[in-house]
């Protein structure tokens, strides 16, 4: 009964692992052709103002040059006239104001946001952890009943990790920024828990390893927060450098190493 409770769990949590990211993927896909789309269309508008503009212009011009040749002035002699008082300058006519956007536009607007931020980020951020929760729990599943073996296991999450952060950075690349840093997130929290699982659960690594190892992957976040601009992964950074202490453990007598460690995290804190 706990087998095919826990492999219905496991289908579930398998299905929305690929449907989420799926949903998302294509939620995002289309915003980014509705704003290219609308990007076309200002650009059409602003090229027809700027002809409508000049072939106003233009006749005027036409038609004078045309009325002085086919009938030329007649030279007339001035006479003498007494000078005119010049008029009084013209009563400056104030701009007219700028039409303001009434309140059911800007709730329109602001409807619009509030769903691409629901369709397009809070799908997707769900949809990545329901990734991470169902590996991890398809995982512990094989773990428990010696499928896997402890090598193989951490082996597997590390490259299983390496690859989301690979897709992510491809997803990127190709103009989906939002998908992509998720997938490069749950990259970096998978490779936090195999080395973690590693040291703690199989003591497969020592601490010095595991800390160094830790080290790398926030680092390597560091390094594609500042790449991607990206506030969240600049936050994952930061909270795997300062947890990375309190995860490997070690010695007591490690206090100058530990404080070298924070002050480089500082540094790069304030980079980012």
């Amino acid at each position: 009964m706990e087998l095919v409770s826990g492999l219905a769990f496991v289908g579930i949590l398998v299905t929305l692992t690929l449907v989420l990211p799926v949903l998302s993927f294509y939620r995002a896909r289309r915003a980014v052709t509705i704003a290219e789309g609308l990007r076309a269309r200002l650009d059409a508008l602003e090229r027809r103002i700027d002809a409508l503009a000049a072939e106003r212009s233009q006749p005027a011009v036409d038609a004078e040059l045309h009325i002085d040749l086919a009938f030329p002035r007649p030279v007339v002699v001035s006479e003498p006239h007494p000078v005119a008082e010049a008029p009084p300058p013209p009563t400056p006519v104030p701009p007219r104001p700028a039409p303001v956007a009434s309140s059911a536009d800007l709730a329109a607007v602001s409807g619009a946001d509030l769903e691409q931020m629901i369709g397009g980020r809070w799908l997707l951020y769900v949809g990545v952890a329901a990734l991470v929760l169902g590996m991890s729990y398809f995982v512990k599943f094989a773990f428990d009943n010696g499928w896997i073996s402890e090598r193989l296991r951490v082996t597997a999450g590390g490259l299983a990790g390496l690859v989301l952060i690979g897709a992510g950075v491809r997803f990127w690349s190709r103009g989906l920024a939002l998908f992509g840093q998720a997938l490069a997130g749950g990259g970096m929290v998978v490779l936090y828990v195999s080395i973690y699982a590693a040291l703690h659960f199989y003591a497969l690594l020592t601490p010095t390893p595991a800390f160094g190892l830790m080290a790398i992957v926030t680092a390597g976040a560091a390094y594609l927060a500042d790449r991607q601009r990206s506030q969240p992964l600049a936050v994952l950074a930061l909270l795997g450098g300062f947890a990375t202490p309190l995860l490997v453990g070690g010695r007591q007598d490690s206090q100058v190493v530990l404080f070298t460690y924070i002050a480089i995290l500082i540094s790069g804190a304030a980079l980012l």
